[in-house]
Parts: C-alpha cells; sequence; structure tokens
C-alpha cells in the first residue's frame, strides 16, 4: 500500500468514527430533551392544572393564582292553595283562583372565586339568571294607572350579586373588603342559599333582609369571635323599608363561638356524627338619606335602624336556631308627613337526622306589624308555620338534595306578601295560605 492510500485510508476511519459520536450526541440531546418535557408536564399535573378539591379549580404549581368556578341550580315546583284573593288580584278587580301551581326555577346561579399574585388577595363575582335574590317579600310595584306590576326578576336575565375584591393580613385572621356584598347583618342573610335546611331563608328574614350593598367593610376572626364592620350605600329596595340609596349606610355584627368550629356553622343543618357547637351573635344596621345626589337625582329622605340577635346549637344529628329582628325606619310619607315606623320579627326553626341522609324540620316565626301603619281592620300579628324534610343524595353534602315541604300563613297577608319569586307565597285577603313546594338543588 502506497503511503497516499495508508492517509486516506486512515482518515476515512476518523470520519468514521465522528459521524458515530455524533450520531451518539444527537440521541443523548433528544433523549435529553423529551425528559425535560415529561418533567415539565408531571410539573405542571402536580400543581398547575385543572382539579377538584371540593371545588372545580384552576391554579398555578405555587396556588399563587388560583380560580375556583361554582354554581347553584334549585328547580322548584309550588302548590298554593288560599281561601280568598291576593293583593294583585283585587287592584285589577279581578277574582283571583283560589289554586295556583307551577315549576319555576328561583336560582340558577354562576360564581367564580380565588386569588391572584398571592392567597392574600382574593376576590368572587357571582350573578343569577333566576329572581329569588334579588326579589321583595312584596313583589310588585304600581304603575301610573295604580295596577301592580311585578318587580321580580326572574326573565332569565343575568343579574349581578357579588363583585368584591379582599385582602388578607394578620396572619390571615384579618381582611379588607371592596365591591358589592351582602350586608352583612341577618344572619340567614350572610349564609348562602345553597347552605339553608329549609327550602328557603325565612319569611322573617325575607321581610326584613337588606339585601346587597355596595361599599367597604373589614372583617376579623380569631377562635372565639367574628367580626365584621362597614360602610355602605345602605340597604336595597326591601320591604318594609323601600330604600334607595343612602347618603351612608353603617353595618356592624358579631358572633361568639361558645364550643365547635367555625366550620360548623356555615350551613343550617348538622349532620350526624357532628360535634357540639354554640354561636351567639347579633348585628345592627343604620343608614340615612335625603342630604345628597345620586348621579343626578336625590336620595331617599328615609332613616333606618335594623337590629337582630340570634343564636345556634348543632348537636350530633340535629339542630336548633332562633333570631329575633326589628326595625325602625323614618320617612316623609305622599303629604310630607313623617311616618315612623316600628316592625319585630321572631324566627325559631330545628331539624333532625332521622336516618344518614334523611332530615326532618320545622319552623315557627311570626311578625309583628306596626298597628299605626296597617291601620285596625290589618293583622298586625302574622304567623307561618312551616314543616319539610330533605334527602341528601350524598352523604354529609349540600351538593344533590330533594327537599319537600309545606308552609300555613295562618293571618291575611294580602298586600303585605306577594313573592312568587323567593318564598313562593302570594298572600290573602281571608285566612289561611297554605303553600306547598318541591325542590331538586345542585350545588357545585
Amino acid at each position: 500500500m502506497s503511503r497516499t492510500s495508508m492517509i486516506l485510508a486512515v482518515a476515512g476511519g476518523v470520519l468514521g468514527m465522528g459521524s458515530v459520536a455524533l450520531a451518539a450526541d444527537a440521541d443523548r440531546a433528544y433523549a435529553a430533551e423529551l425528559m425535560a418535557d415529561a418533567a415539565s408536564r408531571t410539573s405542571l399535573a402536580q400543581g398547575g392544572a385543572p382539579g377538584y378539591d371540593g371545588q372545580f379549580y384552576i391554579s398555578d404549581a405555587a396556588g399563587n393564582f388560583r380560580l375556583n368556578i361554582g354554581g347553584l341550580v334549585q328547580l322548584r315546583y309550588y302548590a298554593n292553595f288560599r281561601d280568598g284573593d291576593t293583593f294583585v288580584a283585587d287592584a285589577d278587580d279581578d277574582d283571583d283562583a283560589d289554586y295556583t301551581g307551577g315549576f319555576d326555577l328561583p336560582r340558577a346561579i354562576i360564581n367564580v372565586a380565588g386569588n391572584v399574585i398571592s392567597p392574600d388577595i382574593g376576590f368572587k363575582i357571582s350573578g343569577d339568571f333566576g329572581g329569588a335574590e334579588l326579589s321583595t317579600l312584596r313583589g310588585f310595584g304600581f304603575d301610573d294607572d295604580g295596577d301592580p306590576v311585578l318587580t321580580g326578576s326572574g326573565s332569565g336575565d343575568f343579574n349581578l350579586l357579588e363583585a368584591w375584591v379582599k385582602y388578607s393580613f394578620g396572619g390571615g385572621q384579618t381582611y379588607a373588603l371592596a365591591g358589592q356584598f351582602r350586608a352583612p347583618v341577618l344572619f340567614e342573610e350572610i349564609l348562602d342559599p345553597g347552605m339553608q335546611m329549609v327550602i328557603e331563608r325565612s319569611i322573617v328574614n325575607e321581610y326584613f333582609s337588606p339585601g346587597y350593598t355596595q361599599g367597604l367593610a373589614i372583617g376579623h376572626e380569631s377562635d372565639a369571635f367574628r367580626i365584621v364592620a362597614s360602610v355602605n350605600d345602605g340597604a336595597n329596595s326591601t320591604v318594609p323599608y323601600d330604600q334607595e340609596s343612602a347618603d351612608v349606610g353603617l353595618t356592624l355584627r358579631a358572633d361568639f363561638k361558645i364550643s365547635g368550629d367555625w366550620e360548623q356553622f356555615e350551613d343550617m343543618t348538622s349532620f350526624r356524627g357532628s360535634n357540639n357547637a354554640f354561636r351567639i351573635g347579633a348585628g345592627i344596621h343604620w343608614e340615612t338619606g335625603g342630604e345628597t345626589g345620586v348621579f343626578g337625582s336625590e336620595t331617599a329622605d328615609d332613616e333606618l335602624f335594623l337590629y337582630t340577635i340570634d343564636a345556634g346549637y348543632e348537636g350530633n344529628g340535629w339542630n336548633v336556631f332562633a333570631a329575633f329582628i326589628g326595625a325602625h325606619s323614618e320617612s316623609d310619607d305622599a303629604f310630607g308627613d313623617e311616618d315612623d315606623r316600628d316592625d319585630f320579627g321572631l324566627v325559631v326553626q330545628g331539624g333532625v337526622f332521622l336516618a344518614d341522609q334523611f332530615e326532618l324540620y320545622g319552623r315557627w316565626e311570626t311578625l309583628f306589624l306596626d298597628d299605626d301603619f296597617f291601620g285596625d281592620d290589618a293583622d298586625d300579628t302574622v304567623n307561618f308555620l312551616t314543616i319539610g324534610g330533605n334527602y341528601y343524595i350524598t352523604p354529609e353534602s349540600h351538593a344533590a338534595v330533594v327537599s319537600a315541604d309545606l308552609i300555613w300563613s295562618f293571618n291575611e297577608t294580602a298586600g303585605l306578601i306577594y313573592d312568587p319569586e323567593t318564598t313562593g307565597l302570594l298572600g290573602s285577603t281571608d285566612d289561611n295560605e297554605i303553600l306547598v313546594r318541591l325542590q331538586f338543588q345542585l350545588m357545585f
């Protein structure tokens, strides 16, 4: 072999070995890339992907950005029996049927909540396609001809309920909140509608409820007590106040826990196996108006002082709740004269589990109305009895519940109550109105 041939052979061998090395390096790089991609996907699956931990969520791996998605659907059937006419029928000079029945979708709520930047900065936005949350107990107004017009919002339109941001500090025990929220005064009203025991909040609650408001709030929670204070626009248009936006509203509520855990009071029931828990609370709300303008119109020349004291006890498969509510209001009538009004309400309710998934409940409530306002001919003491039961499809969960109850209104309530959106009561010109309600609830 010549020297030239030998050089060429050696060079060819070296090039061949280099090609093999380059191919091996390429394989190793591709394998490393695949492993890195797999690790990234594993990391996302561990903390950054959608999931369910009691609620549907989307979150980053650290939990600094999290979006919770929830909702509530309540489908009801009403069967209403009355001895007399409703106030609405009398206003139109028409005879009203003694029976009214049919299906209703009082709530179809969608809400999103969570936190941004850090777990300390929270938010919530919720709205309803039903009409129960924003309707009033007297669910009608009057047009220019004096005929009644429904004021509920059950047309299927979307109505904003809550929209707020919250900053927590002090180890998460203290918070500041701004936006639209439930006025924090009545205990029943503060609890979400899907966490009630009875199909609907009490008639007493609906009569006095200040509803939703807009403003600022600051709160604190310790092991023994909770307190929240708010400055806001005042009560929404609710009976008995018919309020417009106030010049200023001030709200304060405090709850004291004698035993148990705060989580036990996030609903109105107590499943079997629960520990004993006892809570007592009180709230006040004051507002005044008529001195300033709101977007080109003057605020209502009214003053309201609302107050309550309530207590709840939960045992092993049973519970009891009681509340007293009072309201003093001052406003000018159509002739410019000042009307002072004092109304009171009392509600007592309880429930007991007869089986792990079946609960029997009862409620008694009374409205003590201002006799000067309603006159000598109207009933100024109105009583209601409710009895019913719940079947929890999933044990110890409000996610899917079938319920049935009966309300008996013992007194004449025409002109006081017309509430097809929420309670289902229509009022009657005679004593005795009986309402049967059936409901299926799905909450997620």
